[in-house]
């Protein structure tokens, strides 16, 4: 494993360990019908949605904002990213779930100021 999240050509940095969760194999379902019986019949997309949560951390404001820059720069965007279920990278098209807003942490010594981010991303189409 190389990386675990990159975006065109930039591989994203400040991953806090522990904090990627990718979740595969989700079902869409496209529509349903209530059979005469009382049963549910569900009618499922031929491919299955991903989603990731990750935390970047330890990002100084100048790596905050390139950061920033980049996950707004685009509403869908491909993405690289590490395949826990295969062990291997895949590469889908995402989008944003929602606009992050990052979170300022002081150090114990408050000399330094880092900035903590929680992104979740999910697949498009």
């Amino acid at each position: 494993m190389t990386h675990l999240l990159k975006i065109t050509n930039t591989i994203l940095i400040g991953i806090l360990a522990d904090s990627y969760t990718c979740i595969e194999k989700i079902p869409i379902v496209l529509g349903s019908k209530m059979m005469s019986d009382g049963s549910e019949r569900f009618n499922f997309a031929t491919i299955e949605k991903v989603k990731i949560k990750v935390r970047f951390g330890r990002l100084n404001d100048i790596q905050m904002q390139n950061l920033l820059n980049l996950l707004k720069s685009n509403f869908v965007f491909p993405m690289e990213f590490w395949s826990i279920d295969d062990k291997i990278n895949k590469t889908r098209n995402f989008r944003l779930v929602d606009i992050p807003e990052p979170v300022l942490i002081n150090s114990v010594n408050n000399k330094e100021q880092y900035n903590e981010l929680d992104v979740e991303f999910e697949t498009v189409g």
